[in-house]
């Protein structure tokens, strides 16, 4: 048996009748509608930001970026960035025998984008729910497989931030915070510390089928934090991320021209920006992001309006420019992959 009928087999799932072909599209069309409302809402918070700072200094530093000539070599980092982050989840996919079509897989990821920056997270879970209608990819086995994601960004971005515990005061709690989370995640591959508790919940009917469910989860992560996969994907994540920090180096230095950056340092601020908005809670680590990257800049000789203008252009290029790239992946996916959709996970196979 293929190894993508197997796994609809495992979760007692089958293909979903012909009246039910378009639900697909309308979900796309519900999250794409989301989207561009989540745009436009956190948009005027940048607006009012913008013109705290004034529009002509705003014109200026964007100006000066570009005549620079380093526009082109931050875009090329900040896509390099993503792009290892893409063959990370292809990597995960091979490991975890989905059949999926490369092509398809690099959209549905791209297309996780998109929602970025929508309340809950939903990016997290676009990419599963597109590769679970159209090509019947477990939900416990995408979901384990972005545990795994985030489990190695956070630990890369530790490494980042790790020099500048040491020089700024006040980060080693954001620090500590997020190691807790790396070795919580962690535990996942011990099965020894969990399994015969689950086995045990399991006698009981009420707990059965959400137990087999997150046992399959469980089962997926323990499959991907293994040595090998865990050790390249960890490479891809520090590679991606370092590429972003370098990034915000060549940003900063040619936004601020008084102000030098070292690699170590700009590894430094941008891991320790990237902890206090991964720890916020907040939709892309809005408003943490922001408010670290500008009280770490100030801290290394910058005023605040020009650090905020650092900030403002950075996530421009990052944060909001993915999310239309996103966008614009997820119209790829309904023109391309959507044409015989089936239908999305109900609750009962979550």
């Amino acid at each position: 048996m293929p190894p993508r009928d197997r796994d609809v087999a495992d979760e007692g799932l089958s293909p979903p009748p012909e009246s039910q072909a378009g639900l697909g599209f309308e979900r796309i069309q519900s999250w794409i509608v989301r989207s561009i409302v989540a745009i436009s809402l956190f948009a005027m918070l940048y607006l009012g930001i913008s013109l705290w700072i004034g529009w002509a200094r705003i014109e200026e530093a964007i100006l000066r970026f570009h005549h620079t000539g380093t526009a082109l070599t931050a875009f090329a980092l900040i896509f390099g960035g993503v792009l290892l982050r893409a063959i990370r989840w292809q990597l995960y996919a091979d490991y975890l025998d989905w059949g999926v079509p490369g092509a398809a897989n690099f959209t549905a990821f791209m297309a996780g984008f998109s929602l970025t920056i929508t309340p809950g997270k939903a990016g997290e879970v676009v990419k599963s729910a597109l590769l679970r209608t159209r090509y019947s990819v477990p939900v416990a086995q995408s979901a384990g497989a972005i545990i795994v994601e985030r489990l190695t960004d956070l630990a890369a971005v530790l490494v980042l931030a790790a020099g500048g515990i040491a020089v700024f005061s006040g980060m080693m709690a954001y620090a500590a915070a997020a190691g807790v989370v790396v070795v919580a995640l962690a535990l996942l591959g011990q099965p020894r510390l969990y399994e015969p508790t689950l086995r045990w919940l399991q006698r009981l009917r009420k707990f059965k089928a959400p137990l087999g469910r997150l046992t399959r989860l469980l089962g997926t992560t323990r499959t991907l934090l293994r040595p090998r996969p865990f050790a390249v994907g960890l490479g891809l994540a520090l590679m991606a991320w370092g590429a972003e920090a370098f990034a915000l180096k060549v940003m900063a230095e040619a936004l601020l021209p008084p102000l030098v950056l070292t690699p170590w340092m700009a590894a430094s601020v941008f891991g320790l920006a990237t902890l206090a908005g991964a720890l916020a809670m907040l939709p892309g680590g809005i408003g943490g992001f922001e408010a670290v990257l500008v009280l770490l800049l100030v801290k290394l000789g910058a005023t605040a309006p020009d650090a905020a203008v650092v900030a403002l252009v950075f996530r421009l290029c990052t944060l909001w420019l993915i999310s239309v790239i996103g966008l614009i992946f997820m119209a790829l996916w309904v023109t391309i992959f959507v044409t015989d959709p089936l239908p999305l996970p109900t609750a009962s196979n979550r």
